[in-house]
């Protein structure tokens, strides 16, 4: 892949940032009490490995996205019709690569802050885990608090469905008023005694539909080496010097 190239997928995920296609994170909690049947969010372990399918009524160009996590390191392999386009975040710098072409593009991790679109989904996974032995209930009540800062908001238990072998309890958030994000509902289905997200589904006032599913979910397991090593990315020169200058040409196909 060319510089350029590089560049409009690095455009892509800003767009994929700033677009209304997923919603933010639940509120944090400020003031009052939380109940006591209610599960409390926890901070995943530093390693974490998991993949998300997409599906939308409107297609967001996505197919698979799969993100791995080692303390400061980050790796998102995201998978479309057009291949695979990796960006690998170390401590001091993100590195975007192309797999068709074994190129890569690498530039300081103040440039890139923030171009990594595997931080954004993941906040739903991050927001949402619970860990080890919450019960159903717990986590039905977790979301009913959250709920409560908005006033249009309401919560109920829909049933049980299995997802790969997981009894999933499955949970549904509906703003009368439609939220702020443009989202009027939002379905989630969370592993039964793990705690973890497994499957999203929201909805819009249109009524598109768009779905996230978790799969391949490891936390806390030892993730090889080799995963975040790229021989690419560490023999790319870094262009931050040259990226704003190369936005700044760039021209918007059509």
């Amino acid at each position: 892949m060319t510089k350029r190239g590089l560049i409009i997928v690095l455009l892509l995920s800003i767009v994929i940032l700033l677009s209304g296609c997923i919603t933010s994170s639940p509120p944090e909690e400020e003031g009052g009490e939380s109940s006591e049947t209610a599960a409390t969010a926890i901070d995943l372990p530093s390693q974490y490995h998991y993949a998300i399918e997409f599906s939308s009524d409107e297609g967001n160009g996505i197919d698979q996205m799969e993100v791995w996590v080692e303390d400061d390191k980050e790796r998102v392999d995201i998978r479309s019709a057009d291949g695979i386009t990796t960006i690998l975040t170390l401590s001091d710098s993100m590195c975007l690569y192309d797999a068709s072409s074994d190129s890569a593009m690498k530039f300081s991790i103040e440039e890139g802050k923030g171009a990594n679109p595997g931080a954004t989904y993941a906040r739903w996974f991050g927001s949402y885990y619970y860990g080890n032995g919450v019960t159903d209930d717990e986590i039905v009540a977790a979301i009913q608090h959250a709920c409560g800062f908005d006033e249009s908001c309401s919560v109920k238990k829909v049933g049980y469905e299995t997802i790969a072998g997981h009894r999933c309890v499955v949970i549904e958030t509906t703003y009368t008023e439609g939220a702020e994000t443009g989202i009027n509902s939002v379905k989630m289905w969370f592993a039964s005694g793990y705690g973890y997200l497994m499957k999203l589904e929201t909805r819009d006032a249109s009524g598109a539909v768009t779905t996230m599913e978790f799969t391949e979910i490891e936390i806390g397991e030892d993730i090889p080496d080799d995963v975040f090593s790229i021989p690419a990315c560490e023999n790319a020169d870094d262009v931050s010097a040259g990226l704003e200058d190369g936005m700044e040409s760039f021209e918007y196909p059509g």
